[in-house]
């Protein structure tokens, strides 16, 4: 499937840009409220999403923390077995008081372009953690 890419230009810096994404509080704060996000490589986060009272689960392994440069997770369980297996990857550029994000999902199985569920809920997820960044409130789920 074809990967979901999104950039973002983000009025913090790199280091703020990190902490929002490969921390507890950051992933909190504009992704999932109820999880539990490992801080270590080869740790696992948990993420359960609240659905109109159904429980989503996803699991992902950190591969990689690239201090303020790049953070790579890969899903390694999920209640939507299409997402086994695909990475997501958020690669920051340093630009002094400001930065910007590449956001990459790659991996989705099956083939074409990604559901627009997804693409669409990751377009919401990358608004939140702008807002969040930058005001201190996200919208996460």
């Amino acid at each position: 499937m074809d990967a979901i890419r999104q950039t973002l230009s983000l009025a913090v810096s790199a280091a703020e840009t990190f902490a929002a994404i490969a921390t507890p509080v950051g992933q909190q704060g504009w992704w999932c409220k109820d999880s539990d996000i490992a801080t270590r490589v080869g740790g696992e986060s948990e993420l359960r999403f609240n659905k109109d009272g159904n429980i989503v689960t996803m699991r992902f392994r950190v591969d990689e923390l690239d201090k303020d440069h790049r953070v790579t997770w890969t899903c390694v369980a999920n209640d939507h077995p299409m997402w086994i297996g695909s990475t997501l990857m958020w690669e920051i550029t340093a630009g002094g008081e400001r930065s910007s994000l590449e956001f990459t999902h790659d991996g989705l199985e099956g083939d074409g372009a990604p559901p627009e569920m997804i693409t669409d809920t990751w377009t919401h997820f990358m608004s939140s953690l702008k807002s969040y960044v930058e005001t201190g409130q996200g919208q996460p789920w």
